[in-house]
């Protein structure tokens, strides 16, 4: 009689989100029912079962709203650390919606890039945007009990046709972005400002602009044929060679007030903590349209690059996203060197396993591959020292690395135009104006 009075009470049973017929049979608001095969898919965990059972109410409250309450930095970073009984090395993968296998790969990346976990872990948590979703995700990739859906992410980037394939290089763009609305500091975690010097070869007039960019895009255009032999460090030298502009091809020169011998040249302003490298196996040709290049590229997983003031950085590989097939389709898959044991792992979708290192690179120095797409590295302080050992590690202690060696760069450079003022004095002046960078093929006379 006792509980058909509880059943016929005018206020309803509360229904959490989690719970089921099942536990509302066995918290006592209705006669149990036998159970079906349905009742037990409907359960969403055993504990939350148990715990309406026992009449656990506020435990079911507390679990269903964890992601709906503020926290501050301190509680959120907390909350994100690894369960200290869940070994290193054991990692869980993402179920495929249909063709989502270039947003399955770069989630892992993203995830393996604890600067970037930690910036995000720093957010508050609030409603349903795409910072409060990575979080979410970033958990549930931490507690590692079973596959998980990216369908929460994906609406969020308006993705709507799953089964369509898309251009991971792309996709981490407008992610990014959509993070960076939302979280400005995470924009010096990536950027590259790109330096482009147009100078006048007769009046030596100097011209600046910088672009920053989220990724390096590394072209293939100079490849004599699909076969060719391709290198990143080739690419990259590539970028920052000087190039002259003669005869129908002169520039216009605003201090000369006609057009004059040029010269171009980009170099790097600025470094990140986090390198992308995007390598374009995708090329345009009037007969045959798109086409991919399938050709070998020699990756370092040591790689050193120079800034403007020729200060050297250092980067050391952590991340690769392959894609395999043509231009119509086919699949990605990332491999990722973790940084809790710095073993190198494959994560393709819903499988996860260990690879050798020799699979990697056979010599230790270079990975030769002919699927390789996206490149991730990390700045190290040199090229002895591994960019990160432990989880224990601050990530802020590699960002202040960084700093102070710009910070050293910047002294010198200082120094530098203090013992030559007149020199400087004259650059200052020559950058005044303008050299306009327009073809003659371009320029309406």
């Amino acid at each position: 009689m006792q509980r058909k009075k509880a059943h016929h009470c005018s206020s309803p049973p509360r229904l959490y989100p989690g719970s089921t017929v099942l536990s509302q049979a066995w918290c006592g608001l209705f006669p149990a029912v036998p159970l079906t095969l349905a009742d037990v898919l409907l359960a969403p965990c055993l504990s939350l079962l148990l715990a309406a059972r026992c009449g656990s109410d506020r435990e079911i409250r507390k679990r269903d709203q964890v992601w709906d309450q503020p926290r501050d930095a301190m509680s959120v970073s907390k909350h994100l650390e690894v369960p200290s009984h869940i070994k290193p090395g054991v990692y869980v993968g993402l179920r495929n919606q249909g063709s989502t296998c270039y947003f399955n790969s770069l989630l892992q990346c993203l995830f393996f890039t604890p600067e970037l976990r930690e910036a995000i872990c720093s957010c508050g948590n609030s409603g349903t945007s795409i910072v409060h979703i990575l979080i979410k995700l970033f958990q549930e990739l931490m507690d590692r009990n079973t596959l998980l859906n990216t369908t929460g992410i994906t609406k969020c980037l308006g993705i709507h046709n799953v089964h369509q394939q898309q251009d991971i290089e792309e996709y981490f763009r407008r992610l990014m972005d959509k993070i960076i609305e939302e979280k400005e500091e995470i924009r010096q975690l990536y950027e590259v400002k790109k330096v482009h010097t147009i100078t006048c070869c007769e009046c030596r007039l100097q011209t600046k602009v910088e672009n920053p960019v989220l990724s390096l895009s590394l072209s293939f255009k100079n490849l004599a044929s699909n076969h060719a032999g391709y290198s990143v460090a080739s690419a990259l030298d590539e970028i920052q060679q000087e190039n002259t502009f003669t005869g129908d091809d002169q520039l216009y020169c605003e201090k000369c007030r006609c057009k004059q011998d040029a010269t171009s040249k980009y170099c790097f302003g600025s470094l990140p903590q986090i390198l992308v490298l995007h390598l374009k196996r995708y090329q345009f040709d009037s007969f045959t349209g798109f086409t991919k290049l399938s050709c070998e590229v020699s990756v370092p997983l040591l790689l050193n690059m120079s800034k403007e003031d020729h200060t050297v950085v250092y980067y050391h590989l952590y991340a690769m996203c392959h894609h395999s097939g043509g231009i119509h389709g086919g699949h990605y898959l990332a491999e990722i060197k973790s940084f809790e044991n710095n073993s190198w792992y494959e994560f393709n979708d819903s499988r996860v396993r260990k690879i050798p290192k020799r699979q990697i690179s056979t010599d230790g120095r270079i990975c030769v591959s002919r699927t390789a797409y996206l490149l991730m590295y990390r700045r190290c302080v040199d090229c002895s020292a591994e960019p990160m050992s432990s989880r224990d590690h601050s990530t802020n202690e590699w960002v202040r690395a960084a700093q102070q060696q710009d910070h050293e760069s910047e002294k010198q450079k200082k120094k530098r135009r203090s013992r030559n003022p007149i020199q400087n004095n004259n650059q200052r002046k020559s950058t005044s104006c303008t050299l306009c960078c327009i073809s003659p093929q371009w320029t309406l006379d």
